[in-house]
């Protein structure tokens, strides 16, 4: 773990290719006079983050755990004659050229939202910008960070296609996949993105493409130092911005499985219903390793069992309840927080009674016992403490019992 820290750190202060601005120091001087990057208006309702030495966008560096992401190559994009990658989901797949077509990497921020800092950091710089927000529309929650129930997970996209202008068509796109090439040349309204993002594996000293690498894809866990561009888009609604990101390096892989939480499979909704009948009660205290039984009475296998013990119980409650000789209800207290005792007092009953049986002729031939009903002791004991409790509680407040 100290190892990964480290790492993190390293490549959270020290971009990993030049050009690349590291992402928390350099906004720590943003809206300074010593800034290096500013928000440049390109178009009517999008701004982006650029770098005021060369003009152009300001490509940020940081470091993280990789969590999950579509293909890297097609994204969640997959056309209606196409079978779907492993891992998309159909719900969140696109079945043409679309502004909801992305390359999506989302990275693990449950223990470290230095991301989110950062984006904090910058919405607030923002709402300083002449011009930005000029009708004062709100800051859209989606990923804003500001729930923490939302927090472990932040999610970067760059678009697969970008709508059409006549100076921007004819870009090589002969590196991206055959899906995305076909639906440029399909489409009227969108064309290729040529900036798909970009994922390699350090090897050493060496940095190779992941696809020259096994495994060729990203795995949950991985340790990765990330470039991304950051634009701020104003709707009819709402502003928010979003992470394009530009490259990926994958510092370590994970080693083995991710910590697999699944639970045992019992097939519960075959399981018979819990019953109390031929159960055993095993004392743990007794030195016997066969387990201490307890037999149901003549009196409690009658048919007024149910309420001899109700009325007894009632009883008893009354009893605790007005008081008694001495007793200011501190022996109802004791019983409930005290139930080892109770049930070790309860176990020795149950010896007596199997002992006394033996000596009144109540075994059978040989010493066997009867063939009695065997009850669990803890059950029965739980039941009558909580019967004892609410009788004990109905005739002090004055209600009446159930």
């Amino acid at each position: 773990m100290d190892a990964e820290e480290n790492l993190l750190k390293k490549y959270k202060k020290h971009p990993f290719a030049e050009g690349l601005l590291p992402f928390r120091p350099t906004l720590k001087e943003l809206g300074t006079a010593f800034s290096c990057v500013s928000a440049k208006q390109e178009g009517r309702q999008r701004w982006v983050i650029s770098d005021k030495k060369t003009g152009k966008p300001a490509i940020f560096s940081h470091a993280a755990l990789f969590a999950q992401g579509d293909d890297i190559e097609t994204g969640n994009f997959v056309p209606s004659n196409e079978e779907f990658p492993n891992g998309l989901e159909e719900k969140f797949a696109q079945r043409r050229a679309n502004t909801r077509c992305f390359y999506t990497y989302v990275l693990d921020t449950y223990a470290d939202l230095s991301l989110f800092e950062g984006q904090w950091i910058l919405d607030d710089y923002m709402k300083t910008v002449k011009g930005f927000n000029s009708t004062s529309l709100p800051r859209r929650s989606y990923m804003s960070g500001q729930d923490p129930k939302y927090r472990s997970r932040f999610w970067m996209q760059t678009p697969i296609f970008l709508r059409r202008e006549p100076d921007k068509d004819g870009a090589n796109i002969d590196h991206l996949h055959p899906w995305v090439v076909q639906a440029d040349h399909q489409s009227k309204l969108f064309r290729a993105n040529p900036d798909r993002p970009r994922v390699w594996v350090k090897d050493g000293d060496k940095i190779l493409p992941i696809s020259e690498c096994d495994p060729s894809v990203l795995q949950r866990g991985d340790l990765v130092a990330i470039s991304f561009t950051i634009t701020y888009h104003i709707t009819k609604t709402n502003w928010f911005l979003q992470y394009h990101p530009v490259d990926v390096l994958v510092l370590r892989q994970t080693e083995g499985d991710p910590t697999d939480y699944s639970s045992p499979t019992l097939d519960l909704t075959s399981r018979p219903a819990p019953t109390l009948k031929q159960v055993t009660y095993v004392d743990s205290d007794s030195d016997d390793e066969r387990p201490s039984k307890r037999l149901k009475t003549g009196d409690e296998l009658g048919g007024s069992s149910s309420s001899n013990a109700r009325e007894e119980c009632g009883t008893e409650g009354s009893k605790s309840s007005h008081g008694g000789e001495g007793d200011d209800g501190s022996s109802e207290a004791a019983m409930r927080t005290q139930p080892s005792d109770t049930l070790a007092s309860s176990a020795d009953n149950a010896q007596e009674f199997v002992e006394g049986s033996s000596k009144q002729g109540g075994l059978g031939e040989e010493g066997e016992i009867p063939d009695y009903e065997i009850v669990d002791v803890t059950t029965q004991e739980g039941e009558k403490l909580a019967t004892r409790s609410t009788s004990g509680k109905s005739s002090r407040l004055g209600r009446k019992r159930t």
